[in-house]
């Protein structure tokens, strides 16, 4: 796995060589690539288990529940296309794309604390439009205010 990780990291380095300000800061960036890179390759095989026993589980599944999950899925990328565009385009890089905070913070040429913010902000936004499609109830969270409002967006 070592070894996988540098060679991904070496190739990653090259095609991002250009993307490099300070060739000083040259042997930092290339950790902060390997460490990436190690991270993702333990963390796909970390989850690989789990997401064989998910599938087993999803062959199991009745129509009506294959049903459910299908619009569970559907709400989730609408809830995910309805973030404002900087929101939108970060959960994308950082959850679909598997990129680091730091590698979304080059991407987008911002720096890792808005990233997290705008990943914090993200979450909570997606927790208040998707709360009653998720667990199937509309009871209010901690988060809600006394007289019936959401969380604030």
């Amino acid at each position: 796995m070592a070894e996988d990780a540098v060679q991904e990291a070496f190739i990653t380095a090259l095609q991002r060589l250009p993307e490099l300000r300070d060739p000083a800061a040259f042997p930092a960036w290339l950790r902060q690539i390997i460490r990436t890179c190690a991270y993702r390759i333990t963390r796909k095989r970390r989850e690989l288990p789990t997401a064989d026993v998910v599938e087993l589980a999803d062959k199991k599944l009745t129509p009506a529940e294959a049903l459910a999950r299908q619009e569970l899925h559907r709400k989730v990328r609408e809830a995910v296309h309805a973030l404002p565009p900087a929101g939108r385009r970060t959960v994308e890089l950082f959850y679909l794309d598997e990129r680091s905070c730091a590698e979304v913070a080059d991407l987008l040429h911002i720096p890792q604390g808005t990233v997290k913010r705008r990943l914090h902000d993200a979450r909570k936004r997606l927790r208040g439009m998707l709360l009653g499609h998720i667990d199937g109830s509309t009871t209010r969270t901690k988060q809600e205010k006394p007289g019936g409002q959401g969380p604030p967006l």
